[in-house]
């Protein structure tokens, strides 16, 4: 009998002015994609989002899994003696999203990572090798065994062909580079380079990003890409934050999509830009891409070229890329059936 799982996610409110059940996130598309996977081989599986940790005893007590898998760093590491005393037969696994250079924006990251292995039945899992690497480098020097880390990475769904047959025409170029806006998502330098490539081709660029409350109250990278386009010929276009499937939508609109990050463990919206058949620029963070669509994060120069690259040899890039995203699908599922064999 296959083991019964469960993965708890907080409610996020930080996509818009009020908390939507099942708004599309990075960290809400990762978690369903593995639950989804894991369901449609067997698995009893259960995916719910919590106000907070006060909530967890509750759904564990309802659907009454063998593993949890808390989503990202929200649950006090103290909680954990509570939840261990009340579900004794539970086996907890904490999901890290990020590698170090995004979880030094978060103070209680590396304190919380180096806590949660002291209770019993409670794993760090980290959902990209490079993260893995980093978190296995500190543990021995904290008197911590390596023993309580897990590789987790981000499934994707890859399709057998892209949903779209994606062929640019015309005088207007619509490229998107969508996602929460952050200094480590290089927003501003992709959007230069968006308009240089334009500009190359005599063409007008319509440029589209999320906006979200957050942002426009106070975000300094919202802020600079909104001012770039003041007074120019080109076009913001801003969108609040989709569902997955309006988001796959959406991309049968676009001409090409820019994901040139400093960091990334995956990169959903490349996978979904990918998937949909849409040109892909990415950075060496997105590891799966194809080398031919990478960027140079801040060159200006490298990015532009690449634009112009992907552009010309898009037929080919997309076949490219989507074997390595179906490869890297295969690869993910195996690591989860291994972490959970491991576990139970």
């Amino acid at each position: 009998m296959k083991p019964r799982i469960q993965f708890i996610l907080k409610k996020r409110h930080v996509y818009g002015k009020h908390y939507s059940a099942g708004l599309s996130s990075g960290l809400y598309n990762s978690a369903k994609f593995a639950a989804d996977m894991l369901a449609s081989i067997g698995f009893p599986v259960s995916l719910v989002e919590v106000t907070d940790n006060n909530d967890i005893d509750r759904e564990v007590d309802k659907f009454k899994p063998d593993v949890v898998i808390i989503e990202a760093l929200w649950v006090v590491p103290s909680k954990f003696a509570m939840l261990q005393n009340l579900h004794p037969g539970v086996t907890w696994v904490v999901r890290v999203h990020s590698e170090a250079a995004f979880l030094a924006q978060e103070g209680i990251a590396i304190s919380w990572i180096s806590e949660y292995p002291k209770f019993d039945n409670v794993y760090v899992a980290l959902n990209s090798l490079e993260a893995l690497s980093q978190v296995i480098s500190f543990y021995p020097d904290k008197g911590l065994h390596t023993s309580k880390l897990l590789y987790l990475p981000t499934y994707y769904p890859a399709p057998q062909k892209p949903l779209y047959n994606k062929r640019f025409s015309g005088t207007t170029v619509n490229i998107a580079c969508m996602g929460a806006i952050r200094v480590l998502k290089n927003t501003l330098i992709q959007a230069i380079a968006a308009m240089r490539f334009a500009d190359d081709k005599g063409w007008t660029l319509r440029f589209h990003i999320n906006m979200a409350l957050f942002d426009m109250e106070g975000n300094a990278p919202y802020r600079s890409v909104v001012d770039l386009f003041k007074d120019t010929k080109h076009e913001l276009v801003q969108y609040d934050w989709m569902d997955h499937d309006a988001f796959i939508a959406f991309l049968k609109g676009i001409d090409i999509s820019m994901q040139v990050s400093f960091s990334e463990t995956f990169c959903i919206v490349a996978g979904d830009s990918v998937a949909a058949g849409v040109p892909m620029v990415g950075s060496h963070a997105i590891r799966w891409l194809d080398e031919e669509s990478k960027a140079g994060t801040i060159s200006v120069n490298s990015i532009t070229e690449a634009l112009h690259r992907v552009l010309r040899h898009n037929s080919h890039l997309i076949k490219k890329n989507l074997e390595h995203l179906q490869e890297d699908a295969a690869m993910s599922r195996n690591a989860w059936l291994g972490a959970i064999a491991h576990l139970t």
